[in-house]
């Protein structure tokens, strides 16, 4: 988030912005998708485990419920990021309207849809998570809108943006 918020003025300030946009927006996808995916995959593998140490699962089906739930974690941290991006060139309304409002308003008509006809909680996981890919696509065409080809396929084969990898890893 605040490599991104730092880089994106930066990479727009550049002698050759749109090359450098595409670098740190590259770089900041690859990045987020590489690690949300590999987290879900640790998830997957490890759910009942986790779910055990809790301690809590009297009915058995946490495992479920979590393998269910992080399967959203790629599609949110892909809005995080082009959300981001959007508040580092200094578009602050169109963050605001997607993140406060348009993705909330979405959850609900979602589920409020799943609970009109009848369906189970399942229905609300699946009503959950098909907010939050719509709410990715979402972000993606409003960047694509303001970042025009710069936010092309070519982005995730962009050269990564050193700098922006060394501010995001920890500094523990």
């Amino acid at each position: 988030d605040k490599g991104m918020l730092r880089h994106v003025p930066m990479a727009l300030e550049a002698n050759d912005p749109k090359r450098e946009l595409r670098r740190v927006l590259g770089t900041g996808l690859r990045a987020a998708i590489i690690v949300s995916i590999l987290t879900v995959i640790a998830v997957l593998f490890l759910a009942n485990l986790i779910v055990s140490q809790g301690g809590g699962d009297t009915r058995g089906d946490g495992a479920w419920w979590l393998s269910l739930l992080i399967l959203a974690l790629p599609g949110r941290v892909i809005t995080t990021v082009l959300l981001t991006a959007l508040r580092g060139s200094s578009r602050m309304a169109e963050y605001v309207v997607v993140q406060e409002v348009i993705l909330p308003a979405l959850l609900i008509v979602v589920a409020a849809i799943a609970i009109a006809v009848g369906a189970g909680q399942e229905a609300l996981i699946i009503a959950y998570l098909v907010s939050v890919y719509v709410g990715a696509v979402i972000s993606l065409i409003l960047a694509r809108r303001i970042f025009g080809s710069v936010l092309g396929l070519g982005v995730l084969t962009a050269s990564n943006q050193r700098e922006l990898m060394s501010f995001s890893v920890p500094q523990g």
